[in-house]
């Protein structure tokens, strides 16, 4: 069926009554996010120290954005903004000393540098140890999201029959 066909039943109705809440279903989501990305947070930072090495070291450096329209888990700046960096993200090539012809056939100062075409939430993919405890931890999330989107739905339908 091409989209413009496409009719989605008290859909009119349903952001009318959104808009009658005077914008604190923004704020609902808004909490919503924070506290979605609050938990990612904390389940990649314990991921990030069960791994251990320079993941646990930097662990603190991850922390969680939100706003009214999204939540997310990132590598916030800090005192080990190099060092957490790398951690999660890798590095294309070794550095400091560790540079020394020497030590070209070592590979063990880094982890590889992780690119950016990988999947959010995928585990395998992405940035170490955030993108796995995300993806161990899903379920739990899109569940949080679906209480909020269902409690701001009971709010603007207190009548309206909205089921769980």
């Amino acid at each position: 069926m091409p989209a413009d066909n496409v009719q989605i039943v008290g859909l009119r109705e349903f952001r009318r009554e959104l808009a009658a809440l005077d914008g604190n279903w923004m704020s609902a989501m808004s909490l919503a996010h924070q506290r979605i990305a609050s938990r990612g947070a904390t389940y990649s930072r314990a991921a990030a120290r069960a791994m251990g090495g320079v993941q646990a070291k930097a662990a603190s450096a991850i922390g969680e954005r939100h706003t009214s329209t999204s939540a997310s888990v990132a590598v916030l700046p800090s005192s080990i903004d190099k060092m957490a960096n790398i951690a999660f993200w890798g590095a294309k090539k070794r550095t400091g000393w560790y540079r020394n012809a020497r030590y070209a056939r070592s590979t063990a100062q880094h982890p590889p540098w992780v690119g950016n075409s990988w999947t959010p939430m995928v585990a395998g993919q992405g940035p170490y140890a955030i993108n796995a405890a995300l993806a161990a931890h899903d379920d739990e999330l899109l569940d949080e999201y679906l209480e909020a989107i269902t409690g701001i739905a009971r709010a603007a339908f207190p009548e309206g029959g909205i089921d769980g």
